[in-house]
């Protein structure tokens, strides 16, 4: 590190070798020296989020604000914290300033489109409309409709995957035993990356041994376009939406003939040019499509396939076994962990005589994340001493937890996807129901697929019942601890061979209809 630098151009430096702890202090002693300067300011409280430390992010990306009161880009970032701290309500009327303030600014818009679908009540139409108005936004693509009205159909079909997320990532932990199983004399799989190259791990290379594998990270729309065009793509999936590093306004265009969102995100995109969303019965139940513009194209059973994590811990026996009580769990973000999910976690502990609740995620190391959780726990007549909450460890670790918990409980509105499936394979049963919007079925796809549609309730009510049932049932938890990693294994949820011809079926009868 130079010496002679500024303490902004250090924290710039510590954030480029990934050291963000020194970046901090680097951004505190620039922020001291002058307190005028909103650019050290508002790295330093990215700085913070980066560290979990969500209060002071908080604070800090505050004064940003009021130092930079007609700076979008600063009210998104308040929004990101805000909905990292659990707060999704706040963080979509942060996000709401910050489009009022650039209606051009497409990372805002994106953020409050995906945030509402963690709010309270949220419903299909609602999402609909928020949708509808992003492609307003930011979709007004002319899109290319020069493709030829007569396509080969005695070869195989070409298919390309948009994404920047096909790495240990839930997006390819569900998709790469796809690829693996994927017949090439049927489909012909191209992957174009928008993943950095240094950001690959083994489950890129994985991918990358099946598929021809492009790496579009950095190159513009026009570019990636022309080479999804120069390659021959029938069939072009999305498999980000409305997240993170998304490339939506490559598929406004029209990149290919037939386009297709799918796996990484939940419900429609908005996008007129998107043809279909892959789905099943359990998302995209009947009505359904009538709040999104793409059309259901429906997999005949689950719409992901988990591939389990080698190094997992062994299961071990249930805990209730050595600790004499129940213990309840859910590992998922808390801003997934709404207040509606929080009464039901309350009153089920009620019913439950000296039952625990573990909860753990990242952000749960957070002091206000905790407080928050605790707070509105409390409220419900939770003692303190029962609640367990925990922030980051190792993912081996993590993984771990689920052999100190009976039972996982599933959120609302917002399910459980790829948290489900971990559970599962830690032989925790996870107890579910079907919420309103596809987001919110998830849980209930992946108990489907594994086999344990009697861990589905029909509705809230029902919910808390099963929870209390099977909490007083512990010849029925040790069964499950004992099967449920092998029966996960022997599941459709696993059966890449199954999916991928499912997946191929799917495919071509889209393929079909699109030569009419």
């Amino acid at each position: 590190m130079n010496i002679a630098q500024t303490p902004f151009q250090q924290g710039l430096d510590w954030l480029q070798t990934g050291n963000v702890s020194a970046a901090v202090r680097a951004f505190e002693a620039a922020v001291d020296a002058a307190p005028e300067d909103a650019d050290a300011r508002y790295y330093l409280a990215n700085a913070y989020r980066d560290l979990f430390r969500l209060k002071d992010a908080e604070r800090e990306m505050r004064k940003v604000v009021a130092q930079r009161p007609t700076h979008a880009k600063s009210y998104s970032a308040l929004g990101i914290i805000l909905a990292e701290a659990g707060r999704p309500g706040e963080a979509v009327a942060v996000y709401e300033a910050a489009m009022a303030i650039d209606p051009a600014y497409v990372n805002a818009a994106t953020n409050w489109v995906n945030t509402q679908q963690y709010l309270s009540g949220v419903t299909e139409e609602r999402l609909a409309h928020s949708h509808s108005r992003w492609a307003a936004l930011h979709a007004a693509e002319t899109p290319t409709s020069d493709f030829p009205t007569e396509r080969p159909t005695d070869r195989p079909l070409v298919v390309g995957f948009v994404s920047p997320d096909l790495a240990k990532h839930p997006v390819g932990l569900l998709s790469v035993r796809l690829f693996e199983n994927l017949d090439h004399a049927a489909i012909r799989p191209i992957v174009f990356s928008t993943r950095p190259t240094p950001y690959e791990d083994e489950i890129s290379r994985r991918i990358a041994r099946t598929a021809k594998w492009v790496t579009v990270f950095g190159m513009n729309d026009d570019v990636i376009a022309a080479l999804i065009r120069a390659s021959k793509v029938d069939i072009l999936f999305d498999l980000s939406g409305h997240t993170a590093h998304h490339s939506l306004k490559l598929f406004a265009r029209r990149a290919a003939p037939v386009q297709i969102s799918w796996l990484g995100y939940t419900g429609t995109t908005g996008i007129p040019a998107m043809d279909y969303v892959l789905a099943n019965a359990q998302l995209t139940p009947p009505g359904t499509d009538a709040f999104y513009n793409e059309r259901i194209l429906g997999l005949a059973r689950t719409h992901a396939c988990f591939d389990p994590p080698p190094d997992a811990p062994a299961v071990s026996p249930a805990p209730f076994a050595s600790n004499g009580f129940v213990t309840f769990g859910c590992l998922n973000n808390p801003v997934k962990i709404s207040r509606e999910t929080l009464a039901s976690f309350a009153r089920i502990l009620t019913r439950v005589p000296n039952s625990r609740l573990k909860l753990r995620y990242k952000s749960m190391g957070a002091s206000d994340v905790e407080a928050r959780l605790r707070s509105v726990l409390a409220a419900h007549g939770i003692a303190p001493a029962r609640v367990d909450v925990a922030g980051h460890v190792p993912g081996v670790q993590f993984l771990g937890t689920y052999n100190e918990i009976d039972i996982a409980l599933d959120t609302s509105p917002y399910s459980g996807c790829f948290t489900t499936c971990e559970a599962l394979w830690m032989g925790c049963p996870v107890v579910a129901f079907p919420g309103a919007t596809f987001a919110g079925r998830q849980s209930a796809s992946i108990l489907t697929a594994a086999g344990q549609t009697d861990l589905i309730a029909k509705d809230r009510a029902g919910y808390e019942d099963l929870a209390v049932a099977l909490a007083g049932d512990h010849d029925r938890i040790a069964r499950l601890r004992a099967y449920l990693r092998e029966h996960v294994a022997a599941s459709y949820l696993c059966n890449g061979p199954a999916f991928a011809q499912d997946f191929t079926q799917t495919l071509q009868t889209a393929w079909t209809q699109s030569l009419r």
